[in-house]
């Protein structure tokens, strides 16, 4: 089984499951709740290759990559990129819209469309700050996808702002749960030109405007994202 390359504990089980499972899995493996490992869907097996892929090649260790993202000005990096290519990094503001398309977890939707019911595959890693996950899978650095010590930064900003942690890392996409939503329009067009910059088809293939994006972030307790 592919799960024989990967050196930390998983778990496969029915995706119309998984939610169970993730809860059950905690209770085995931390009854006493000593903050010493997360769980993580890592998509179906052909998404879980992809994430294998990239935790298997050539790469710093996670404490170096840690450190890269300890003493990274994210903000700052997610616009030197916009200067690099201002035109792909450009987001209309557009107008409010009258009717929201509001963010939700689509990744397990998705998978169950037409009557299916695929398994996936639940990583249990020895991290208890998922934000630290990406230094440890060395996730990223393909294509349009940020490198890993990004994807770190970013997620303890947000996790620190908004207790926003991934609740799904497969292969170019993301999906996050959100404890603490925004709440007023000014605080959802700050997150949404911070999300554009990091994931920017966000706005060019769903949204269509910088609005629409910070729109869909009011109240949501679900965050997406993915690369091609």
């Amino acid at each position: 089984m592919i799960e024989q390359r990967f050196p930390y504990p998983t778990k496969r089980c029915p995706v119309d499951s998984v939610y169970d499972e993730i809860y059950w899995l905690q209770l085995k493996h931390n009854p006493l709740n000593e903050q010493n490992f997360s769980t993580v869907v890592l998509g179906t097996e052909k998404s879980f290759d992809g994430v294998l892929g990239g935790f298997l090649r050539p790469r710093r260790s996670a404490q170096e990559i840690q450190a890269a993202s300890e003493k990274l000005d994210v903000l700052r990096w997610l616009e030197s990129e916009a200067e690099d290519d201002p035109e792909y990094f450009q987001f209309e503001r557009g107008e409010w819209p009258r009717e929201i398309q509001r963010q939700g977890p689509s990744l397990r939707r998705e998978l169950l469309k037409d009557g299916q019911n695929p398994e996936v595959i639940i990583g249990i890693l020895p991290v208890w700050d998922k934000w630290k996950i990406p230094c440890l899978l060395n996730y990223g650095n393909w294509n349009a996808c940020p490198p890993p010590e990004v994807h770190a930064a970013l997620w303890k900003r947000w996790w620190e702002r908004y207790r926003a942690a991934p609740s799904w890392i497969g292969h170019g996409e993301l999906e996050f749960s959100v404890l603490r939503p925004v709440s007023s329009k000014d605080e959802a067009l700050a997150l949404a030109r911070e999300q554009a910059f990091y994931c920017p088809d966000l706005v060019h293939q769903v949204y269509g405007t910088l609005d629409g994006l910070a729109a869909s972030l009011l109240g949501a307790q679900n965050w997406g994202f993915w690369w091609d």
